[in-house]
């Protein structure tokens, strides 16, 4: 692989960085929008888009196929090529479909057609028994020294940020990091979240970056980013984040602050399948995808053959399911959603502002993250109906800060982190 100046993996001629014609070396960067954003998407099926009236067994279907790709006994994520490749079910066409979004604007030419493509996978909380996250707890606990002191100090915020939400992360090549000792950071062009469900956790990101060749964390201001500043993305059914792919980020419980919702007849009698639905609706589901463009990361393959006929748009799903048509993604609105602008004072009152800490990834590192955000009842107003927030901090070096204490052991290193 190659990395340019800011430490994206790019082609480049043999003598140095410089952008060269398609006759010899290729770059994307400059075609490619790496701006923290949402839209919202449609379904849409091989007649067209849905219109935004999308039946809800689309859903269910999807929350389904969730349940297949998330299971602890397979792989944790799949690829989908970016050329010469006929999706084979609905997940691998959305997958594909976000992958041309994001590439829209890029001349062929400027990509490693060869390389380029989308990596996916689901995120389920809290995780269905036989979900990846289920199975493993135990497991994870141990090698994150879950049960150590350190965690109990931060509240509920250690035990809990991987079982009700995602933990502090990159994205990243987790396996050629391992391979290479631990610091070898080579992330994806693109980070994307699409949200299936309207509950859970909201998805913070943050401009927050890490060296790629040895694992040193990088300031906003000192890597040219400007100012630190954060994103708050609430979940809402068929919403689509995007951000640059080298920005730290979590889905952080303790910020799902919107208003409880009131359940009508929850007493009423339903069959197994409606209640089985139900509470598929009741989880945090997203569909994660990363936009890779010179890069394979490894070990990454195709959703397993042997797996497809579980899936719903694959034709040998047809006649054991509902039998509706693969489904996709229609980005019918290319305007940006809107997102409040708050800017946090460390000198303000302190009833405006609340202080979070919380651990880095779930590896028992000793590393902290510690964020100062505008109270529950400012978060509120756009967690209620899916909104989003732009956090501002006047002051980054004390709003935002990112310590290292001293690790705890021999699983210091940053553990691989689903997000």
């Amino acid at each position: 692989f190659r990395l340019d100046g800011n430490g994206r993996t790019t082609q480049q001629s043999e003598g140095g960085t410089k952008q060269v014609s398609s006759a010899g070396v290729l770059d994307a960067s400059s075609f490619i929008d790496y701006s923290t954003q949402t839209t919202r998407l449609e379904l849409k099926t091989a007649k067209g888009a849905d219109g935004g009236g999308h039946d809800d067994s689309w859903i269910d279907e999807l929350l389904m196929d969730s349940e297949v790709a998330d299971s602890a006994l397979m792989p944790r994520t799949f690829w989908v090529p970016a050329e010469g490749f006929s999706p084979r079910c609905s997940m691998e066409q959305m997958a594909l479909d976000i992958f041309k979004y994001h590439t829209r604007n890029i001349p062929k030419d400027k990509i490693r057609l060869d390389k380029a493509g989308a990596e996916w996978w689901i995120q389920l909380r809290p995780s269905p028994k036989g979900g990846r996250y289920s199975v493993l707890e135990q497991e994870e606990k141990e090698k994150a020294n879950q049960d150590d002191p350190k965690h109990k100090d931060l509240g509920d915020h250690g035990a809990d940020l991987s079982k009700e939400g995602i933990s502090f992360h990159w994205d990243k090549d987790e396996d050629l990091r391992l391979l290479l000792g631990g610091d070898t950071y080579i992330h994806p062009h693109i980070s994307t979240v699409t949200y299936l469900t309207d509950v859970g956790a909201p998805t913070l990101a943050i401009n927050y970056r890490i060296h790629p060749l040895n694992g040193e964390w990088m300031h906003p201001n000192d890597c040219g980013e400007g100012p630190a500043a954060a994103f708050l993305s609430w979940p809402a059914s068929l919403k689509h984040l995007s951000f640059d792919g080298r920005y730290l980020h979590a889905a952080p419980p303790s910020l799902d602050v919107r208003t409880k919702r009131e359940t009508t007849n929850a007493d009423a009698p339903i069959d197994a399948k409606v209640a089985r639905q139900k509470e598929r609706r009741k989880r945090r589901a997203t569909f994660l995808v990363n936009v890779w463009l010179y890069f394979h990361p490894m070990n990454v393959d195709l959703f397993p053959e042997s797996m497809l006929d579980k899936m719903s748009g694959h034709s040998a799903s047809a006649a054991s399911s509902s039998g509706q048509e693969q489904v996709g993604l229609s980005f019918v609105h290319e305007i940006p959603d809107s997102a409040s602008e708050i800017k946090v004072d460390p000198e303000a009152p302190s009833q405006t502002t609340q202080n979070h800490l919380w651990p880095m990834g779930d590896c028992g590192s000793g590393e902290t993250i510690a964020i100062q955000l505008p109270v529950k009842e400012t978060l509120q107003k756009e967690a209620d109906f899916g909104g989003n927030i732009r956090v501002l901090w006047k002051d980054s070096s004390s709003g935002l800060k990112l310590e290292k204490q001293k690790p705890l052991g021999p699983a210091w290193k940053r553990a691989r982190t689903d997000g």
